[in-house]
């Protein structure tokens, strides 16, 4: 017989369950991984952003999720730094580029318009 662990929650927003990404910290109710949302922010988005982009998260996911990464950063690290190594990896990071031009170019047109 075989034994499953159960889902654990760690904060509000962030829980574990073994059946998705092996246990891996994910938003709850998503497959949404935490170092994912880490590696937006660490690119430079701003987490009132990341919630733009990734439609089924909220802000609130997104900053206990980042909250969740600076109590666990070893743990978070050693997933990022494990995919890091993924062969899809300039394929991403070429998403996050395009994304972070697609938000400057928003924020330029919102700071462009007469109040």
């Amino acid at each position: 017989m075989t034994r499953t662990l159960p889902r654990t929650t760690t904060s509000r927003y962030v829980t574990r369950d073994p059946e998705i990404l092996q246990g891996e910290p994910i938003i709850v109710g998503t497959r949404v991984a935490v170092r994912d949302l880490v590696e937006a922010w660490k690119a430079g988005t701003l987490p009132e952003q990341i919630y733009r982009k990734i439609s089924f998260v909220t802000t609130a996911q997104v900053f206990d999720a980042l909250s969740f990464y600076l109590d666990n950063q070893t743990e978070i690290d050693e997933y990022r730094d494990f995919y890091r190594q993924h062969p899809l990896l300039d394929e991403i990071d070429e998403y996050v580029k395009e994304f972070r031009r697609e938000v400057n170019a928003e924020l330029d047109s919102l700071d462009s318009k007469p109040s």
